[in-house]
Order: C-alpha cells, then sequence, then structure tokens
C-alpha cells in the first residue's frame, strides 16, 4: 500500500512541477475525443439523412415498356399488342396517388 501512495504522490509532483506540458497533454487528449465525437455524429446524421431520401426514391415513379402482353398460360390475352394512351396514364397516376 505505502507503494502505491509513492506511485501516486510522486505523480501528481510530476504533474505540477510540469504544469504547461500537463495542461497541453491533457488539452490535446480532450481535443482528440472531442474531434471524434463530432465525426461520428456528423457521419451519423448524413447516414440518416440518406437513408431517408433513398426511402423516398421511386415512391412516385412508373415505367411502361412498349409491347405485348407477357404471354401467361391460360390468358385469353396473351401476346396481344397494347396502347398506351395519355389519358390511362392519368388514370394509372389517380389510381397510384390514391392507394
Amino acid at each position: 500500500m505505502r507503494m502505491l501512495i509513492d506511485i501516486v504522490r510522486q505523480s501528481l509532483a510530476t504533474l505540477w512541477a510540469h504544469k504547461l506540458r500537463s495542461f497541453l497533454t491533457m488539452f490535446g487528449i480532450a481535443w482528440g475525443v472531442g474531434s471524434l465525437l463530432l465525426l461520428v455524429g456528423l457521419g451519423e446524421g448524413f447516414r440518416s439523412g440518406q437513408n431517408k431520401q433513398l426511402a423516398n426514391l421511386g415512391q412516385d415513379i412508373m415505367f411502361t415498356f412498349p409491347g405485348r402482353i407477357p404471354a401467361v398460360e391460360g390468358s385469353t390475352q396473351s401476346g396481344r399488342t397494347y396502347h398506351f394512351t395519355y389519358q390511362a396514364l392519368f388514370r394509372h397516376r389517380f389510381r397510384a396517388c390514391a392507394g
């Protein structure tokens, strides 16, 4: 126990003798911890913002391709061409927004 007390006493005496060096060391440690917290916080903020943006991406987009109705077994419409008109666009758009 006596040895532990001597070690603590010697450490405090060294800190007291070299005040500027001790202060600069503590300041450097605090600066590093603060910088790390700031960078982690910014990274998490950007990540959550990107996740929100990507979650909304594509919710109001509809792709249509000209061609034929796909072949489905037992369907009488299979293989027929279809024509997508401007009025049909608004019908589908209204249904997509309402649903």
